[in-house]
C-alpha cells in the first residue's frame, strides 16, 4: 500500500507529493519530511502514515489545527483515498493505492500524543518524544551500524499563501553597493543626531 498527497489549490495545484516510506511529517522542523515556508505551519504540524493497512492522520498539536473533509483531526483520523486534508493553509487530496497490508505503526509516532488533550509529559518524556521523531527513519538498523539513508525525497519549500489559498507576492529587490552604503550612512546620521 502507498499514499501520496496531491496539492488542492494554489500555485502547486496538481502536483503530487508520493511519500516512499510509511509515514510523512509536516513541519517547519528541519526533521520534518515537508517543510512548508509559511508562519501558519508549525514547527511539527501533521503526521500521516501506515499502520495495519490503513492510512491515518494525526495532528501533533499545531497551533492552527489538522483538519480532514473539514473536521478538526483529534486523535488518529483513518483517511480514505480521496479525503481532503488540509494543514493551516496547505490543501491535499490524499490517494491511496495498492492493497492493504499490516504496516505497524512507525516507531516515531508511537511516542508522540495522539491530540492536544493527551495527558502533560515531563521534560524529559517530551525530549525523548522529540528525539525519537526525529531519528525514527534509523529505527530499523542495527545498532553500531551506519544508518541508511532513504530514498528519494518528499521535502518541498512551498511559499506562502494568504487565506483564500492565493500565494502571497514576494518582490526580491536587487540592492546596489552603492545603495547599501548610503541606507547605512543615513542610519548612522540619525543615529548620532538622536538625544543622549
Amino acid at each position: 500500500m502507498k499514499f501520496a498527497l496531491v496539492v488542492a489549490s494554489g500555485v502547486h495545484q496538481g502536483k503530487v507529493i508520493n511519500v516512499p516510506g510509511p509515514q510523512l511529517v509536516v513541519g517547519r522542523d528541519e526533521g520534518c519530511h515537508l517543510r512548508p515556508a509559511s508562519p501558519a505551519i508549525s514547527k511539527k504540524h501533521c503526521a500521516v502514515f501506515m499502520r495495519a493497512g490503513k492510512v491515518f492522520v494525526r495532528d501533533l498539536g499545531s497551533t492552527n489545527g489538522t483538519f480532514l473533509n473539514d473536521e478538526q483531526v483529534v486523535g488518529d483520523r483513518e483517511v480514505m483515498d480521496g479525503d481532503r486534508l488540509r494543514a493551516g493553509p496547505l490543501d491535499f487530496t490524499v490517494q491511496v493505492t495498492g492493497k492493504s497490508d499490516s504496516t505497524p505503526l512507525p516507531d516515531s509516532l508511537k511516542s508522540v500524543p495522539a491530540s492536544r488533550g493527551a495527558a502533560p509529559k515531563t521534560a524529559e518524556e517530551d525530549a525523548d518524544a522529540a528525539a525519537a521523531m526525529l531519528l525514527g527513519m534509523g529505527d530499523e538498523d542495527p545498532p553500531g551500524s551506519e544508518p541508511k539513508v532513504p530514498e528519494g525525497s518528499t521535502v518541498m519549500e512551498m511559499p506562502a499563501v494568504d487565506s483564500t489559498g492565493k500565494p502571497v507576492e514576494q518582490k526580491k529587490k536587487t540592492v546596489t553597493p552603492a545603495e547599501s552604503s548610503a541606507a547605512a550612512n543615513e542610519i548612522l546620521r540619525k543615529y548620532m543626531r538622536r538625544p543622549r
